[in-house]
């Protein structure tokens, strides 16, 4: 007779994940390459960047910003 590991009612646990310096590390420089990147947008990407990501603006909305006609 077998018995199972988990039973059929019991939902099976995530594993749990921990910082280490590696992901730290790694999420560090992820960041740095994403405002480098950033950096060499023109002005007017960035401000729509900007509008999207950080005031949280409907692309309806920036496009009602910045009319491109």
């Amino acid at each position: 007779m077998t018995v199972p590991l988990v039973s059929e009612e019991e939902e099976p646990e995530l594993a749990v994940e921990h910082e280490t310096p590696e992901t730290i590390l790694i999420e560090r420089s992820n960041g740095q390459l994403v405002h480098s990147a950033i950096d060499q947008l023109p002005v007017h990407f960035r401000e729509i960047l900007l509008l999207c990501e950080v005031e949280e603006m409907s692309y309806q909305e920036i496009a009602e910003h910045f009319p491109f006609r």
